[in-house]
């Protein structure tokens, strides 16, 4: 999952880009962020991410961090993904 290979040098939230590195199965691309998505990220970079840099006394140019401030990998991601889904088919039950 691409999401997970993505460095801090990679995101422009004042231009709401995110620059997606190319390798041998896809090409590199620009992603352009919708307004929501820029707030989350922004929200992520500013609020969330440096208490779990601090809580761990590390330092990273990875975007998405673990709890233990460790590159998250894909599975986790997928699963996060489908257990929100999950609850949500529960809630509108």
């Amino acid at each position: 999952m691409e999401i997970t290979q993505i460095e801090l040098h990679q995101i422009n939230l004042e231009q709401g880009t995110v620059k997606i590195t190319g390798n041998v199965k896809n090409k590199g691309r620009e992603l352009h962020l919708k307004s929501n998505q820029v707030m989350l990220f922004y929200h992520y970079l500013n609020e969330i991410r440096p208490v779990i840099l601090q809580t761990n006394k590390t330092q990273s140019n990875i975007f998405i961090l673990s709890g233990a401030g460790k590159r998250i990998f894909p599975g986790i991601i997928n699963r996060m993904i489908n257990e929100g889904k999950s609850h949500m088919k529960n809630y509108y039950r």
